[in-house]
């Protein structure tokens, strides 16, 4: 007979957790939807372990709903993961159920955990390692310093536009490149009027816009030689250099391949860890190939009755298999056509009265003029 204090140990447990920058809310749910606890946890290292230790004490098989995979839960997750747990990304609470019960931790906790136990939340977080990781991150600070060039740019042709004359005729024919090398070689010594001020601002924002482009180049070595390490044959492929290869990357995440899309709470995934939620690569199972269009049947209509074969012998099939005779001895095609020289019955004009009630009126085409 098996006793209460083993029934905990042998529940299934969801794991719900809202992501917060410094503290993380999670609430626990058994299969059938009962709340079990509630807690809250130091979004660190060792608050990683607790919340997974807790987790683990209240049930055998335990499942995790985490929201922010992205950001703040990014940590959560892979900490899950490498404890070899099913984890799942969930989406933020909709507005309208935010309106009808409130809004708290606690309860954005557990619409996650009813989100993983009800199949909703069906997507796999990206593993953040990896020289995926390591592409992103160099493709953040690259983006970032193109941006401030970029700025820079618009600066420095802003502030020329109002120097002083002389100043700007000097710098306006040259090109982009030659402005920006004849700014850096400025020397407005001591700044006594607007045209040393001038001469001290271009030279200022040209020195950071080389800086930056420096920059650029250098993280653009980075990104290709991690990602021809990686996919060298994306890379070698035409149209697509480092930069695209990056952001292929980034999207897809660890794998290449697209991922399976999983339910929530199933049987199986109670009975052993999806290799898909842990972050193992396992080929997806193939789709079924759909046929032919040209071997589709129509589905039939069974609110309409089947179609009545014809019975006149013009209209049945001729021995060639060539369809309908349709020559002009046939009986429909001689129904069609209109009789000539038609004498039409000669008719009486209309009366003054049928004439006056037929005409139209300011109040109504229906309503008829009053004999007068």
């Amino acid at each position: 007979m098996t006793s209460m204090q083993d029934l905990p140990r042998r529940r299934r447990v969801v794991v719900g957790v809202d992501t917060h920058k410094h503290l993380h809310v999670a609430v626990a749910l058994d299969e059938l939807g009962g709340r079990i606890e509630a807690r809250s946890f130091a979004a660190d290292r060792s608050g990683y372990e607790q919340l997974i230790d807790w987790a683990n004490s209240l049930g055998h098989q335990v499942i995790f709903g985490v929201e922010g995979t992205g950001s703040y839960g990014a940590g959560l997750a892979s900490a899950i993961r490498r404890r070899n747990i099913g984890v799942l990304e969930v989406l933020r609470t909709d507005r309208r159920d935010r309106r009808l019960r409130g809004k708290s931790d606690t309860i954005d906790a557990e619409n996650a955990a009813r989100a993983v136990l009800n199949g909703q939340a069906n997507a796999v977080p990206k593993s953040a390692d990896g020289t995926v990781e390591m592409i992103r991150l160099v493709k953040v600070a690259k983006d970032v310093a193109v941006k401030a060039r970029t700025s820079a740019m618009i600066s420095l042709k802003a502030v020329l536009v109002n120097a002083p004359g002389e100043l700007r005729e000097q710098l306006e024919p040259l090109t982009k490149m030659a402005l920006i090398r004849r700014c850096a070689a400025l020397r407005p010594g001591a700044v006594v009027d607007p045209t040393t001020a001038a001469k001290h601002t271009l030279r200022a924002i040209a020195r950071r816009w080389l800086a930056l482009d420096a920059e650029v180049k250098i993280h653009e070595k980075v990104l290709a030689k991690l990602t021809g390490e990686l996919v060298p044959e994306l890379v070698a492929a035409f149209g697509i250099g480092p930069d695209v290869a990056a952001e292929m990357l980034i999207v897809a995440g660890r794998q290449p391949r697209p991922r399976q899309v999983r339910t929530g709470v199933r049987p199986t995934l109670w009975s052993r860890p999806d290799p898909g939620l842990i972050g193992d690569d396992h080929p997806a199972p193939a789709e079924p190939r759909r046929p032919p269009t040209s071997q589709l049947r129509p589905l039939p209509d069974r609110h309409r009755p089947p179609p009545t074969p014809p019975t006149h012998p013009g209209l049945l099939p001729t021995q060639d298999g060539r369809g309908p005779d349709q020559s002009r001895d046939h009986p429909l095609s001689q129904a069609l056509v209109s009789p000539r020289n038609l004498e039409l019955p000669p008719t009486a004009p209309p009366s003054q009265a049928a004439t006056r009630s037929r005409r139209l009126t300011a109040i109504g085409a229906s309503t008829p003029w009053p004999n007068r």
